[in-house]
């Protein structure tokens, strides 16, 4: 019994990798179950950050532009050189958007009072391209607009 219990343990902490601040037992559905219910917060400490620029900077054509509307504000430092990042949650920013990243804090919970909106239509009108993901729960969406 202890060497099944042991090896669960093991399996949820290499499935949730590197995101142990969001997991949730499986009694609530796991990350997902959290995720799709809205049961608890969820990605509040800017999780995913990392892979989201990763991702940007090895992906996206040279001089792209990126709009992120992520909460809490947290610094965004590492983008490539030529990619031109605009922070969407300081600034009231009417021009063109290559992608917009989102995470799923600032989805849930700034989306309606949003200081500088994108609107949720505006949001499905774009492509999701990547998700960063916990045990298939989203905690950052890159859109290409």
């Amino acid at each position: 019994v202890f060497a099944i219990i042991m090896a669960s343990l093991l399996l949820i902490s290499v499935r949730i990798h590197p995101y142990y601040i969001d997991y949730y037992n499986p009694l609530v559905g796991g990350p997902q179950g959290v995720h799709e219910g809205q049961l608890f917060e969820f990605g509040w400490w800017g999780e995913g950050k990392k892979e989201m620029i990763d991702w940007i900077n090895g992906n996206v054509p040279p001089n792209a532009i990126v709009g992120t509307k992520f909460s809490p504000y947290i610094d965004l430092s590492g983008w490539r050189s030529d990619v031109r990042y605009v922070d969407l949650e300081l600034l009231n920013y009417s021009g063109h958007l290559d992608y917009v990243v989102t995470n799923t804090y600032w989805e849930w919970f700034n989306a309606e009072g949003d200081k500088y909106p994108i609107y949720e239509a505006d949001l499905e009108n774009y492509k999701v391209v990547h998700t960063i993901d916990v045990m298939g729960a989203p905690l950052v969406k890159i859109y290409k607009t």
